[in-house]
């Protein structure tokens, strides 16, 4: 019987990607220097010093206050960027075309997918969220249920990290600007989420169980990934490390190949499209850019592709 990657550790890693980009070469992590989250550009022309802040997309804004050097970084700078505007209208747009490509077949239920114990199992825990889960594939229950594992629930609207680093911008007269357009992200995203698609359902289907049998362990999982993060800066790339390290360890060389082709999809593609980005924006005037912390690292990182180019990188540690 031929192997796959489980598809629920498929969307553990889609999901893990918003803020990962995995190393290409031996060093990885230990190709920098510092633990540091923020980094300052300068040299190569600039008039002005622009930063590089290493985001972990669902951190509470609150964070970036406890992060050294931030406030004055922050406030120093004239422009201010993340990934992208996550408050479009195009964002909402869009999600109707994504659904839809999750939409069941009509020759297939979910009592055909289980037997009776495990199905009941399943639809009390879907039943709960909507009546009608059965018009969607269990890939999109898995997608649903390992975003509501990453994020805390709160009882009134707060922005995460990047968010909260974009109004905080707008709020101090900061020009914002944006690494890639709404269409690009969501494109990326959509391309994903046809890789999770090519499973069977029976396949999806197995991987939903796995998935609602240890929500508590997943969300675990998250919770102490987000602590890493907010207790140690790229230590947390350690953690990060030695799960692609063990997951790769499993895999045969076709599996490999297709978990490649996503870090590159996510990291590797994106980083090559920021740059112009980047440099148009800090040769400008003074920059504040936060990214996903995994886009800084590794040899197709942008503290790499910046310091090939001639600019002066360095930690910002108070």
């Amino acid at each position: 019987m031929n192997r796959f990657i489980p598809l629920a550790l498929l969307c553990v890693v889609m999901s893990l990607t918003c803020c990962n980009q995995k190393a290409t070469t031996s060093q990885g992590f230990g190709s920098l220097e510092s633990n540091a989250l923020l980094w300052s550009i300068s040299g190569n022309g600039l008039k002005d010093t622009s930063y590089l802040l290493g985001s972990m997309h669902n951190v509470d804004r609150k964070f970036v206050w406890e992060i050294p050097g931030f406030k004055k970084a922050f406030f120093d700078s004239k422009q201010v960027a993340v990934e992208v505007d996550i408050t479009s209208p195009e964002v909402d747009q869009n999600i109707p075309k994504k659904m839809a490509s999750f939409l069941m077949s009509n020759d297939t239920t979910y009592q055909m997918l289980y037997d009776k114990e495990v199905f009941h199992l399943v639809d009390s825990l879907l039943g709960k969220r909507t009546k009608s889960y059965y018009k969607y594939t269990p890939a999109f229950w898995i997608k649903a249920l390992l975003n509501e594992a990453q994020y805390t629930k709160k009882k009134s609207w707060d922005p995460m990290m990047d968010e909260g680093i974009m109004y905080l911008g707008y709020q101090n007269s900061k020009e914002v600007f944006f690494m890639e357009p709404v269409g690009e992200w969501s494109d990326v995203w959509s391309s994903l989420d046809s890789i999770s698609q090519r499973h069977t359902l029976q396949q999806q289907a197995r991987s939903l169980y796995e998935v609602i049998k240890k929500k508590d362990e997943i969300k675990a999982w998250y919770d102490s990934l987000k602590s890493e993060y907010r207790r140690t800066g790229l230590k947390y790339m350690l953690a990060i490390d030695s799960i692609e390290y063990y997951r790769n360890s499993k895999m045969t060389d076709r599996e490999k190949q297709a978990y490649q082709a996503i870090m590159n999809k996510v990291g590797v593609e994106r980083n090559e499209k920021w740059m112009p980005t980047i440099l148009s924006h800090i040769h400008k005037a003074s920059s504040f850019m936060a990214v996903g912390v995994r886009h800084l690292t590794g040899e197709n990182g942008l503290i790499a592709k910046l310091r090939a180019l001639g600019y002066k990188v360095e930690p910002v540690t108070e």
